[in-house]
């Protein structure tokens, strides 16, 4: 009953994987004859999958393929309000930064300060 119907389906599936298996290995060798395949882009020295030159990292493997851009600023350190005055409690909450992150003081809206 449910079995026997369940294992059909999987083989159904399964013939559609295999034809579209062999129908993406048609493709790929359709464009290595037509020479797209080093038209704009290298390829992957793991796992040879083709990448485009802004690529950082292969998305078939995760292999960095080159460095990173570089940072367009340095870290920044935001005051959200004026700190208090040194004889005052502390009353905001600091949060600490991630690497690379900027660093953010938040202090209670001013009604609440003594």
């Amino acid at each position: 009953g449910t079995l026997a119907r369940r294992a059909a389906e999987m083989r159904d599936v399964e013939r559609q994987m295999l034809d579209i298996d062999r129908a993406l290995d048609e493709m790929e060798r359709d464009r290595q004859v037509r020479g797209e395949a080093g038209r704009g882009s290298s390829r992957c020295p793991t796992c040879g999958t083709p990448f485009r030159p802004a690529a950082t990292y292969c998305w078939n493997c995760g292999t960095r393929l080159r460095e990173a851009p570089p940072e367009t600023g340095a870290q920044t350190t935001a005051a959200i309000e004026a700190p208090p005055a040194p004889d005052a409690q502390p009353t905001g909450v600091i949060i600490a930064p991630e690497p690379d992150q900027p660093t953010a003081v938040i202090a209670p809206p001013s009604g609440d300060r003594p």
